[in-house]
């Protein structure tokens, strides 16, 4: 999930499990906060049911939808992509 914040993945919000105070959660908390995603601090089990598993270290990142591609978009990356193969 670090790695995700890092690169700027567009994630709806991050949940964190109620009591967990460490440095990596709070690494995680502060890069959330930095790029503009929620942050959520909730009892372990809601964890688990966002996961769909209890291994998830007690931090959930929720991703965001992809913002829809409109045709011009669509088109103008393919003609870049034929371009930069002629």
């Amino acid at each position: 999930m670090k790695e995700a914040l890092e690169a700027g993945r567009p994630l709806e919000y991050v949940l964190v499990a109620k009591g967990r105070q460490d440095t990596r959660a709070e690494e995680i908390v502060q890069l959330a906060r930095r790029n503009g995603v929620s942050v959520r601090f909730e009892e372990r089990a809601q964890l688990d049911r966002s996961a769909g598993t209890r291994d998830h270290q007690g931090v959930v990142a929720i991703g965001a939808a992809r913002k829809a591609s409109t045709f011009e978009d669509i088109l103008a990356a393919r003609i870049t992509k034929k371009a930069s193969q002629a």
